[in-house]
């Protein structure tokens, strides 16, 4: 019988398998869109400009800037939950069941 971790790493396998299948699907449909724009847009086409956009970060800057971010804040929460264990390790050594003795 499986333990409740193989269990829940082959859950989040299976969570980021799907995740995969979904995102990869979505990036298609973008690039098919992206294509189909791009052979329709005359090529002495120019954008109109829009005041200050010059001064914002790209698309790119701006999702890495975010996913830093991210896991900088992920790092915290993990060194915060990592220092609650040890923090109680004390208490819980008292109240947790003693392994029977064969």
């Amino acid at each position: 019988m499986a333990t409740a971790t193989e269990l829940g790493k082959t859950a989040q396998e299976q969570i980021l398998n799907a995740y995969a299948m979904g995102s990869n699907a979505i990036v298609d449909g973008v690039r098919n869109w992206a294509e189909a724009i791009e052979s329709i847009t005359p090529a002495n086409f120019n954008a109109p400009s829009i005041p200050g956009l010059d001064n914002l970060p790209s698309p790119t800057d701006t999702v890495e800037g975010g996913f830093e971010f991210a896991q900088k804040m992920l790092d915290a929460q993990r060194d915060f939950a990592l220092s609650l264990i040890k923090a109680m390790a004390p208490a819980v050594a008292k109240v947790e069941p003693k392994a029977a003795k064969a």
